[in-house]
Formats: C-alpha cells, structure tokens, sequence
C-alpha cells in the first residue's frame, strides 16, 4: 500500500478531475455528448496524458527536487527515476494507441478496410509534443507557463476531436476560442506558482493574476460574441434561447470563493497563501467547464452537473494527496 500511494503522489492524481472536466466540456461544445463509450476513451486518454506529463516532470526535474524537495517519492528513492521514466512513456504510448484506435473508421466504406476519420490522433500527438516540449526544454524557461496553457488548451480540443466537424470553422471557432481562454488561465496559475516555495516575485504574482483575469474576462465575453451564436447553430441547429446575463452569473459564482485567495497571496506573497491560491485556482477549472457546459448545452443540466460533481473527488483528494 506504502508503494502504491508513492506512486499516486507522483501522478498528482488529485488533480486528474480537472482533465476530465476539460474533455467533457470540448464534448459538450461540439455536441457529443450522448457518446459515452467514446467520451469514457477519450477521458482514458487524458488520464494517460495528463499523468504522463505529471510523472516525466518529476523524472527531468529530480536533480533540482534533490536540492530543493528531497522529501518527494523520486529524490527520496521512494521510486526509482529509471522505474518513473518508463512508467511516464509508456502512459504516452497507451494515450497515442488510443488517439489512433479513436480516429480510425473501421467500416470499410469505399473499399478501404479502415481509415482515419477524426482528428483524434493528430491532437493526441500535438499533445504529446507540448508535453515533452514543457518538461524537457520550456519548463524552466520564461515560455514554460505558455507551453504549459497550450497542453491544457489541447486537452480541451481533445474532447471535440471525435468528429470532422472539428475541421469547420463555425464549429470549432467557438471551442478554439474557449480552449485558449482556459489554457491562458493555466498559464496564469502556472506564472503564479513560479515561486510558490518561497517568497513569491510580485511581478510574476501580477503577471500570473493577470493573465487569470484576462481569461475569466474573455470567457464572460464569449456568450455576446457572433462566434458563440455561429458555433451554437452548428451545434444545435437553432439560436440560443437563454439571456448570456445566467451564464456570466453563474460563472461569477463559480470562479468567486478564488477571487480573495489569488488576491491576498498577490499581496502577501507568502508561500502558504501561494500555495492555497494555485490548488483553489486549479481546482476552480472543474467549475469554469461545468459552466461552459451548461452555456452550450442548457437543455442537458444533468450534464453540467456531472461535471461540476467533479470538484468533489478532487478536493477531497488535494487533502491527502500533494497537489503540486
């Protein structure tokens, strides 16, 4: 049991829900989701993905971890970092096989015995890419915080792959757009984390604050905008017929319980009100998504909700297991 939950502080599986809940939200934005057995793939994916990213993060930064947090499973030799290392590629190799297996059409039509019928494995790769690219090279560098929000912004892309309805612009304006605005706010929570085991840097504080208001800003602007009435009659097939003014209350709502923690850390700067701003930041993406989720699908509640039950397991977890 000792090794098994050495194993889970290094996935940080606390945070998982908080990819799942990007992949139903692209779900939702592009109307799949009655699809179930290939969301539940799709959120296979992610997992391996996003644990993978997780793990291999570790594995390239043992050498500082050895200085800085000896007390975490690799630097301790809790795990070995060769044992670490395969584990992380091999998640790659499972996420790429099930991106492949997602996007081939097994129905024979035109003579062909398969082909490729959805984007699923291009976004897969694209991933995989911005993975390694973060943890090998980007992390480190003043570009890692951007790197990091694409990861997230595919993740979200990865949820409306399942269709080549993704190709057409009115469909997928409106989740690209959506997409980058919650991979702008990780790179904001990742700014903000730069410096969360010690004094924090005020001008990155500002910076990561920022580039989190920028994000919630334009999210509250996407339901005014022709780009969410063009991607909602693509989707739909008719006009959305609930006040833009529901939504942006009930984002308000969400996102407002981490408005005073990002605040007081900003000004504090203190590693304790650091640390509680980034896990309450992440955290509070389950709730952006559950409200994107009922901006484009409000005849399905219960879809949004299910997202949004999401926060339970992952608050629950942050509790016991290490966040970040």
């Amino acid at each position: 049991m000792s090794k098994f939950n050495d194993y889970l502080r290094l996935m940080r599986i606390s945070l998982l829900p908080t990819a799942w809940s990007n992949v139903l939200m692209g779900a939702a934005m592009i109307g799949d989701v009655g699809q179930w057995p290939l969301i539940l793939l799709l959120l296979l994916c992610s997992s391996c993905l996003y644990i993978a990213g997780m793990v291999l993060n570790d594995v390239y930064d043992v050498e500082i971890d050895r200085k800085e947090r000896p007390e975490r499973v690799l630097p301790s030799g809790k795990i070995p970092v060769s044992h670490a290392k395969a584990f992380g590629y091999s998640l790659l190799a499972a996420a790429l096989a099930i991106g492949l297996f997602l996007s081939l059409d097994f129905s024979g039509k035109g003579g062909d015995s398969f082909r490729l019928n959805a984007p699923t494995f291009a976004v897969v790769v694209g991933l995989i890419i911005s993975i390694l690219l973060y943890n090998r090279t980007a992390k480190h560098s003043r570009y890692g915080p951007i790197v990091m929000g694409l990861c997230r912004s595919g993740n979200v892309v990865l949820g409306g792959s399942l269709t080549r309805d993704l190709l057409d612009l009115p469909i997928s304006g409106g989740l690209l757009f959506v997409a980058l605005s919650v991979g702008l706010f990780v790179a904001g929570i990742t700014w903000f984390a730069k410096h969360e085991n010690d004094a924090g840097i005020k001008s990155t504080l500002f910076l990561g604050a920022g580039c989190m208001a920028a994000a919630i800003g334009a999210l509250f602007w996407f339901p005014f905008t022709s780009m969410f009435q063009f991607s909602f009659l693509a989707v739909h097939g008719a006009t959305p017929n609930q006040s833009p003014l529901l939504f942006c209350g009930l984002l308000a709502m969400m996102i407002f319980p981490v408005v005073r923690k990002v605040i007081l850390a900003t000004v504090t700067a203190s590693p304790s009100d650091i640390k509680q701003a980034v896990i309450g930041s992440l955290l509070t993406i389950i709730m952006i998504d559950a409200s994107i989720c009922y901006l484009v699908s409000p005849g399905n509640p219960a879809y949004a909700l299910v997202v949004a039950s999401l926060i339970v397991p992952a608050f629950l977890m942050t509790r016991r297991i290490m966040a970040t």
